[in-house]
This record gives structure tokens, C-alpha cells and sequence, in this order.
């Protein structure tokens, strides 16, 4: 029998280089049998959105470990707020130090640019698991915008501005909505220099497709209104390294919200399992 979660699962404090403490979920199952697995929340979001996340691959004999990046959760930090892209791979680094190197990555829309770009620069894993990846902009900015977003990211780069996402396109359930409306953990808004910041990392990241060696499985909503779904399959397409895609039908962006969730949790811990087989 597989034991509760709530005997599985610890709050862990990580330490970056730069001094910021970061909080991080943590499963550690007896029968951790097949390593070490991150799963990365996307922006503005925290660790305890995936706890039934860390609870299934836990049981399936993986150690997980869910950070909060700085600026998110529990983590200290100005709110979804980077001087530097690179600041996030600061995070990444106290993760690993606490975890030791991941065997596998599952990583949601901005965790999947962050988990893409840090795999290009410096990280390394076996697997990564992408599910609705930021690595295109469902509704791109005009041109005026993008000249404020600049103009702004210079002088005023710590501004908390609203996202403009209807909490509609997040997710077809209304529970889920519900719960984001309620969650005080969950931000809505971003900075100017981290708009910015995200855009010089979606630029490396397709000037870096033709490096990319990770075996990707590659998870998109059918109707996803906050990230561009086909620029995520162009660069799976393009990419040398091994991979596959599903689309879910009848689901929004937070796919792992939704209520075909199982179904997709098994999908990706049926792919680990093939790839990582004793």
C-alpha cells in the first residue's frame, strides 16, 4: 500500500548564492527507486498547486522536489520580479544543491522556458517533461507596448503590473478558478524587467534549438490562451534530441489543473518509466 501523502511530503528551505531563502516541497518515498524528479510551477504560481503532482510520481517511486521560485509563494523575493533572467538559474542551483542533479524535469509554462533555457546553458537531465511551455506568447504585445515594456524595464523595472490573462483561459474547471481567486500565494502580476528578462530567454531558447539534446515529451492544451501551443510544437520539431507530443482535447493552459489530470500524470510517469527503466 502506498503511504499518505501527507507522510510523504516536507517544507524544505533552500538558500541561494545571492541570499535569498526559497521554500521548496519535498517527497522523499522509501522506495525512491528511480531518482530524483523536479517539477517547476509556471509563473506566479507555488509549490502547493502541485501537490497532487508530488504525490503521484512519489508513488511512483520517485524523490520530487517542487520549488518556489523567487518572488513566488513562500519564497522571499519582489513578486514575480527578476533583475536578471539568470537570477532564476540561482534557484535552480540551490535546488540543486539540496537534491543533487534531477533525473527527470516536469516543468509548466514558465518553468518550461526556465527549464529549457537552463538545460541549454549549463543544467543536465535525462528527461524533461513539458507541460504547456512558455516558449511562444498566445496574444503578442503591439509594437507600442513592447516600446513601453522597454522603456519601462529600464526605469521602472520593479512596477507590479497586471498580467491581463482571464482567470477564464487558465482552466475549464470553476473549482480551480475559485481556488486562484482565493489563493493569497498565487500573483497576478509581473514586472516590467521581468517581461522583458522572459523575452531574452524565449530568443536564446530558439537560437539554441538546434543544441538541445534532451529527450522532451511535450504536453499541450487544445485550447490554450495564454502560451502559443504551436510555437512549442515548431521548436519540438526542430529540436535533434528524442521526442513526442500530446494534445488534450477539451482543455485550457493549467492542463495539470484539469480534470483529466490523472490522465495526464499517468501519460508522463508511463513515458519516465520507458525511459528510465531499471
Amino acid at each position: 500500500m502506498n503511504p499518505p501523502a501527507s507522510n510523504l511530503t516536507e517544507a524544505r528551505r533552500l538558500r541561494t548564492s545571492d541570499g535569498l531563502k526559497l521554500h521548496a516541497l519535498h517527497w522523499d518515498p522509501a522506495a525512491a527507486r528511480r531518482g530524483t524528479l523536479w517539477v517547476i510551477p509556471g509563473l506566479g504560481e507555488h509549490s502547493g498547486r502541485y501537490r497532487h503532482v508530488g504525490t503521484h510520481f512519489a508513488q511512483s517511486g520517485w524523490e520530487v522536489w517542487i520549488p518556489d521560485l523567487r518572488g513566488h509563494g513562500h519564497s522571499q523575493g519582489t513578486r514575480c520580479h527578476v533583475n536578471s533572467w539568470f537570477d532564476y538559474f540561482e534557484d535552480l542551483r540551490a535546488l540543486q544543491l539540496a537534491s543533487g542533479p534531477p533525473r527527470a524535469i516536469l516543468a509548466h509554462s514558465m518553468g518550461g522556458l526556465l527549464a529549457v533555457d537552463w538545460l541549454g546553458h549549463l543544467g543536465e537531465t535525462e528527461s524533461l517533461l513539458l507541460s504547456s511551455p512558455l516558449l511562444g506568447i498566445a496574444l503578442e504585445l503591439p509594437p507600442w507596448k513592447l516600446t513601453l515594456s522597454s522603456f519601462l524595464s529600464r526605469w521602472f523595472p520593479k512596477l507590479p503590473l497586471a498580467n491581463e490573462i482571464p482567470l477564464d483561459s487558465l482552466c475549464t474547471d470553476p473549482e480551480v478558478i475559485a481556488r486562484v481567486q482565493a489563493d493569497p500565494f498565487y500573483t497576478r502580476k509581473a514586472t516590467p524587467r521581468w517581461y522583458t528578462e522572459m523575452r531574452l530567454a524565449l530568443e536564446r531558447v530558439r537560437e539554441n534549438t538546434a543544441r538541445f539534446d534532451t529527450p522532451v515529451a511535450l504536453h499541450c492544451a487544445d485550447d490554450d490562451r495564454v502560451t502559443n501551443s504551436n510555437r512549442a510544437k515548431e521548436w519540438l520539431a526542430q529540436i535533434p534530441s528524442r521526442s513526442t507530443q500530446t494534445i488534450w482535447p477539451k482543455t485550457r493552459h493549467e492542463i495539470l489543473q484539469e480534470p483529466c489530470q490523472d490522465q495526464i500524470l499517468t501519460a508522463m510517469s508511463d513515458w519516465l518509466a520507458v525511459g528510465n527503466s531499471d
